[in-house]
């Protein structure tokens, strides 16, 4: 799947003149905490990601995508910078 991805969205890009690179994470929730919820730092993933992008595209669940936002937005990284 990654490398179809990657194909599609760099074949639609190039050809109208962008450069990119595409750096695909994967990540799992398949542990829990005692409490019942997500031991998935989501912080240190938006972080590391923030190094080398601008752009993040996430191909995620709802719950996945709620987290990701809220904490992307407590990081300051929704201002459009």
């Amino acid at each position: 799947m990654k490398a179809a991805f990657e194909k599609i969205i760099k074949s639609r890009l190039d050809s109208i003149g962008y450069r990119i690179w595409i750096d695909i994470q994967e990540f799992s929730k398949t542990k829990m905490t005692v409490d019942g919820t997500d031991s998935i730092n989501y912080e240190k993933l938006l972080l590391t990601a923030k190094r080398s992008s601008r752009v993040f595209v996430f191909l995620c669940n709802g719950e996945i995508s709620r987290n990701l936002l809220i904490k992307s937005y407590d990081l300051g990284m929704s201002t459009g910078e």
